[in-house]
């Protein structure tokens, strides 16, 4: 679980997820080696600026798991990101979380500031950059009101300004590593990770047709091979 939690957190820095399209609704399928669907995972639903607008999580033998998501933006910026979940009873949403963006004078990231839905500050994080470059040179994370990170990211780029590495740290301590490769067109297609306590390297390989992702291949050491096709919906 460790893992995949700072997966999560790398793609919410550098996207919202493989593959997704500016204006669709991507569905995310656990299959076996031929294709055969087992099981839905994942919908992802994007807005026209590539952010997430809704999603909902699917495991077996439990409630699938919902969440959707307002925006705020100027010019042409995102200022304000709301998490909304149902609330159980009414069917309504209500709001759990909310973060605010902060731009430096070049229009790059530097802080998000998280809170919860009574206003109290849950988690900051702090970006910085090289001279004048658009790329994320470093993430500090802090809790709540904390001025210490617990946790620090520390990325490396191609020359094309592709994200090549990611090193983590927890505490001042190596925790992960995750390393990245494309295609000519700029898709990911292959990524490995490792996490501190973790059962080794892991490596996803993504294929793409007419430069859209359609299925993965997740590879963990000594647990097996899991395989995902993705189908897209207006």
């Amino acid at each position: 679980m460790k893992l995949y939690i700072c997966l999560i957190l790398t793609f919410l820095i550098f996207g919202s997820f493989t593959g997704g399209v500016p204006g669709k609704t991507q569905i995310m399928w656990l299959t076996d080696n031929k294709g055969k669907k087992i099981r839905k995972e994942q919908k992802t639903q994007l807005n026209m600026q590539g952010d997430m607008v809704k999603v909902v999580e699917y495991t077996a033998g439990e409630k699938p798991f919902e969440r959707k998501y307002e925006y705020t933006y100027k010019q042409g910026r995102k200022i304000k990101q709301a998490e909304l979940i149902p609330d159980g009873k009414t069917h309504e949403y209500k709001l759990r979380e909310y973060t605010n963006y902060s731009y430096d004078k070049h229009g790059r990231l530097v802080k998000e500031v998280s809170y919860d839905s009574k206003n109290t500050q849950q988690d900051k994080k702090v970006y910085s950059y090289k001279g004048e470059s658009k790329n994320k040179q470093q993430l500090e994370s802090y809790t709540g009101k904390e001025t210490e990170p617990f946790m620090k990211e520390v990325y490396t780029y191609y020359a094309d300004g592709l994200l090549k590495n990611m090193v983590q740290y927890a505490a001042g301590s190596w925790n992960m590593t995750e390393n990245f490769k494309y295609d000519a067109n700029k898709n990911l297609i292959y990524k490995d990770a490792e996490v501190d306590g973790g059962v080794g390297v892991v490596k996803y390989y993504y294929i793409y047709k007419n430069n859209l992702l359609v299925k993965d291949v997740v590879k963990v050491p000594d647990t097996g091979t899991e395989y995902h096709i993705y189908e897209y919906l207006p």
